[in-house]
């Protein structure tokens, strides 16, 4: 009997406070929620302590209106980028992804002159320097069916000068070749070869396109005018100081760099001790004084590549300073 009744009390106290909780919950109190929470994520802790670290996602600024993007790798270093650019990758269709590739591997390539027919899968795409020119290369599998893009390109091309088409038979069909030259900002010598793709590649069609960008390799110097003392705006006074002008004869800088002849108030001797103090420790340093009266230092500066000669006449220095930008 008396072993009845503890058991009555137990079971009686528990529903009291229970409803002692719930009333409390009722009434808005917070503590009773912050010691079920904490309770919960010890659980949770506790079930996923398993020693497997969590992926870290940093947070993304959209960049869409120009600001600057917050970029980062989470541990698996997988690249994150911003949602601007995850919304153009997820909305662009496949022909504009490729479209992108092409864009990125051959920024120069001429699209408005000799577009890409419905492009499927790009298998190479390359831009680089040939002396004064640019030459690019684009090879593609296009949706198009063989006789529908032979068809384009044949339309398409014919209305540029020197048009030309010559016929290959391959072992996996027929190969056609547009050469062509486009007249533009820069004449293009360039060629279409439109292929037969076996079934077995999944396309009927594929291209190889050629472009060749004259003189568009050529960068055309910047040129700097000269400060108010004489000497180049690019001048690098802080690694070769000008020694007592007296009279400049001779200057001028542009985007390679910069040079100056000029007569100093200053003797030969104290220029050429005024200069090897200045370079004597720079990278690849050398002085030259083969020449009786002539010494010349050469040397490497971050950026620079530095050449003066200092030449006595009559006591007196004659500097030539020329400074290469590297």
């Amino acid at each position: 009997m008396k072993k009845n009744l503890t058991i009555a009390g137990i079971v009686l106290g528990a529903i009291l406070i229970i409803c002692f909780i719930a009333f409390l919950f009722l009434r808005g109190f917070e503590w009773p929620r912050t010691i079920l929470s904490a309770i919960k994520a010890s659980a949770s802790d506790s079930a996923g302590d398993d020693g497997v670290v969590q992926d870290w996602v940093p947070f993304i600024v959209d960049d869409t209106y120009g600001s600057s993007p917050l970029s980062g790798f989470n541990l698996t270093q997988k690249e994150v980028k911003s949602a601007s650019a995850r919304n153009i990758e997820a909305t662009a269709s496949d022909a504009d992804k490729t479209v992108e590739l092409v864009r990125s591997k051959a920024p120069d390539y001429p699209f408005a002159d000799i577009p890409l027919l419905k492009p499927a899968m790009v298998t190479s795409a390359v831009q680089e320097p040939f002396d004064t020119d640019i030459t690019m290369n684009v090879m593609f599998y296009t949706e198009a069916t063989f006789d529908d893009t032979l068809a384009f390109y044949r339309d398409t091309l014919k209305q540029y000068k020197d048009f030309s088409e010559e016929i290959m038979e391959t072992s996996t069909g027929k190969n056609y070749t547009f050469s062509f030259v486009v007249q533009g900002k820069y004449v293009m010598n360039a060629s279409v070869t439109v292929m037969q793709m076996p079934e077995t590649t999944g396309y009927t069609c594929a291209l190889s396109i050629t472009v060749r960008m004259r003189g568009a390799a050529n960068v055309e110097n910047a040129e700097v005018e000269n400060r108010a003392d004489g000497l180049p705006g690019n001048y690098p006074d802080n690694i070769l100081p000008a020694f007592k002008v007296q009279e400049i004869y001779n200057a001028g800088g542009d985007s390679e760099g910069c040079y100056a002849q000029y007569s100093s108030s200053g003797s030969y001797k104290d220029a050429v001790v005024f200069y090897r103090n200045k370079l004597n420790d720079k990278t690849n340093f050398n002085e030259n004084t083969e020449t009786e009266g002539e010494t010349y230092f050469s040397c490497l500066v971050p950026g620079w590549q530095i050449g003066v000669r200092i030449m006595d006449e009559d006591g007196v220095a004659y500097i030539e300073a020329e400074c290469y930008i590297k």
